[in-house]
């Protein structure tokens, strides 16, 4: 058990410092998804079938609709067998070991977006911090970061239109507060609003950058495969060995 748990929490901090590692100017690929959207204008969009998972963000953000509850920020992570809690490093940190399964569900009632992984194993970091605010006032926020491997599912609701993005992968790591993370051998589907169909896309490594000042998320693919087409027909395909990509992220109208 001591050397399960050892391993486990090696893996976190190892994913972990990928993320410090210094990564090249991105160019913005919009032009992609207007491809695949002219290629596959006349077939009607795959149905949701809910059985595999997408860190990607659709281009339409989310709130809660007329007559509903609106949206509460935060993460609720239900208890699991065998779950255990390690020292904190900091004031305010709690880090939870899940050797046996995690289902966790972050809300993100600002952008408007409902995210749920499962895993076989997880380590999570929830830290309580103070950010600066634009007009000079600090603000208390909660940072959530996971680090899961082990048939990882991570489902992207938006609250608005419904819509989900879903991916899968071997290992992941990601920060919820800082949109930053790592996806190993990765497999997601995205929705293309512009083409009203689903993309779908393999990679080796998805690496996402830190949303900016201007709102922009940055990614970069490494191995990546795009195709139209979920069952391997594709009307067209692209196989590349990098892909940056630069993604305007929206936020809820109040």
């Amino acid at each position: 058990m001591e050397k399960e748990k050892k391993a486990v929490a090696k893996g976190g901090r190892a994913i972990r410092r990928l993320l410090v590692a210094p990564c090249a100017l991105l160019v913005c690929l919009c032009w992609c998804g207007n491809a695949f959207a002219r290629a596959g204008e006349d077939e009607a969009p795959p149905p949701s079938t809910g059985e595999t998972p997408s860190v990607l963000p659709g281009d339409t953000p989310a709130a809660g609709g007329k007559g509903e509850r609106p949206l509460e920020s935060g993460v609720d992570i239900p208890s699991s067998p065998g779950e255990f809690y390690l020292p904190r490093r900091a004031e305010g940190e709690v880090v939870r070991v899940s050797p046996h399964g995690i289902t966790m569900t972050y809300t993100d009632a600002e952008m408007g977006y409902v995210t749920t992984v499962t895993a076989k194993k997880a380590v999570t970091w929830i830290t309580q911090r103070k950010i600066l605010q634009p007009d000079g006032r600090r603000k208390s926020v909660q940072q959530v970061e996971i680090y899961a491997e082990g048939d990882v599912i991570i489902v992207q609701k938006n609250a608005l239109t419904g819509v989900e993005n879903r991916g899968c992968c071997k290992k992941l790591y990601f920060d919820f507060l800082n949109n930053k993370g790592v996806m190993l051998d990765a497999w997601v589907k995205f929705y293309e609003p512009r083409g009203d169909q689903y993309l779908y896309m393999t990679a080796d490594e998805i690496r996402q950058l830190a949303t900016d000042e201007a709102n922009t998320t940055r990614l970069r693919l490494l191995g990546a495969r795009f195709t139209n087409d979920e069952y391997g027909r594709p009307m067209l395909h692209m196989d590349a060995r990098t892909v940056d990509i630069e993604q305007k992220r929206k936020q809820v109208p109040r």
